[in-house]
């Protein structure tokens, strides 16, 4: 009995060490340096973390975040790298990774030890960064291949994203048997009133109206084929993806005029254009829920259950253009924090039904188990407990190093080649130009580069 005994605080000792860390815990130092602006600093941890991740479930999200903080250190050679490995990855938003199988998994096990698959958002914000990077090295015929992948999947997302919707609910279908313990303990007064606390009627998000579009891709695939077109379709998708980026605001109109002038056979006029990525976008976090398992069991434990939700970091940091003692206006573009949010409300339902019936499966398991044990049953209850209240955390995972927000402007390249950003003065190198802006948190420093487009 003592020997039992002894096995089961070890058991126990083990869970407290290997079960609590998060992956805000397992990123903070390099967040924390991404967030001052020391992007070299958060390139070297995101390089520790990815060394550490290799062959495990967070390989190809470390891979996501080396790739933003080499890009904004100016280390497109190493960004490319990252972002070309993570388009390797099979599993890269691929249905097939994600469908019914894994989806089982995920309810005996914590989610967040299943391999990270992405979202939309990250398959096409890695498109487009991997297009700049290559712009930068002045691989033009490796942007457009990556800006035509990116047009792609922009037209791809809702289809991609339906099909995974698909195929959870031929897993759910798998599950029935549960339905009515996970449907009791959703409907229990304590449950439903946190749930609603911090999601609000989630059963009102609805994923097949989700749109996953983003329009800063639109914008750079827009403006890259303007100025680098092979033919008459590239002239073509210009205009659409410009029209598309702009969404009727008219923030875009000289923009569009001028791709429309290309079209038509005019020669399209030089211009610069000012991309300014403001602050860090929304990350996980999670709250515990007390969930009553005496509902459709007075025999089974009670435990917590956690579930992730979006914490936002406000940044309302000030960005000054000027050209020839004139200020030139920034338009916002792309919303992350909002672009991110659509798709963590279409997964919600089926987030908050895994959740519940992961807690019911584990807990009648741990029921049977005890009951099975006779006398060490109350070991067995214990150490189950403790187990669920250890591990049971939520997927935080998310590509924590993406913009807040991204504004852009534009504006005929001027002869004299300078354009003023705040107090610093910026020399342009060519005849279409990007500047490139990066301030990830309010009081850090803004880096600015710029190379030809």
């Amino acid at each position: 009995m003592k020997r039992v005994a002894l096995y089961i605080w070890l058991f126990i000792a083990w869970l407290f060490l290997a079960g609590c860390a998060t992956y805000n815990d397992e990123s903070r130092t390099m967040r924390t340096l991404y967030a001052a602006g020391e992007f070299s600093e958060a390139k070297s941890a995101a390089e520790a973390m990815n060394r550490s991740a290799q062959g495990g479930p967070d390989e190809l999200l470390t891979q996501l975040e080396l790739g933003k903080c080499s890009f904004a250190s100016a280390d497109a050679q190493t960004a490319v790298k990252a972002f070309e490995s993570v388009y390797e990855n099979a599993e890269f938003f691929d249905a097939s990774g994600t469908g019914a199988v894994d989806w089982t998994q995920a309810v005996l096990v914590n989610p967040s030890r299943l391999p990270y698959t992405g979202y939309n958002y990250d398959r096409i914000m890695a498109a487009s960064y991997m297009g700049l990077c290559y712009i930068e090295l002045g691989r033009k015929e490796r942007a457009a291949v990556a800006f035509r992948r990116l047009l792609n999947y922009q037209q791809e997302a809702a289809a991609a994203y339906a099909k995974r919707i698909d195929e959870t609910a031929d897993a759910l279908a798998k599950n029935r048997e549960n339905s009515g313990a996970v449907n009791a303990l959703a409907s229990a007064p304590s449950v439903s009133a946190e749930l609603a606390r911090h999601y609000g009627n989630f059963d009102s998000y609805i994923a097949a109206k989700a749109k996953f579009t983003n329009p800063f891709a639109h914008y750079l695939t827009g403006i890259f084929l303007m100025h680098n077109f092979q033919s008459l379709s590239d002239k073509e998708n210009a205009i659409v993806s410009l029209r598309l980026a702009d969404a009727g605001t008219g923030a875009l109109s000289e923009e569009i005029a001028a791709a429309q002038d290309s079209a038509h056979g005019k020669n399209a006029e030089f211009r610069t254009y000012v991309i300014y990525e403001c602050g860090m976008a929304c990350r996980r976090d999670q709250f515990k829920v007390d969930l009553p398992l005496w509902v459709f069991n007075r025999n089974l434990p009670g435990i917590s259950a956690s579930f992730p939700y979006l914490y936002k970091v406000s940044c309302n940091a000030k960005l000054e253009v000027s050209l020839d003692g004139r200020r030139i206006a920034l338009n916002k573009i792309a919303d992350m924090d909002d672009i991110i949010t659509e798709e963590f409300n279409a997964n919600l339902p089926t987030l908050i039904y895994r959740t519940l019936l992961s807690v019911v499966v584990k807990a009648s398991a741990q029921y049977a188990g005890a009951r099975a044990a006779g006398d060490y049953g109350v070991f067995v209850n214990l150490a189950g407990s403790l187990y669920q209240g250890i591990v049971n955390n939520a997927d935080l995972r998310t590509w924590t190093t993406l913009p807040k927000t991204i504004s852009v402007a534009s504006f005929k390249t001027p002869s004299s080649m300078v354009v003023k950003i705040n107090s610093a003065t910026v020399k342009l190198k060519g005849k279409n130009n990007i500047i490139y802006i990066t301030l990830p948190a309010t009081g850090a420093p803004a880096t600015v580069r710029t190379f030809p487009l």
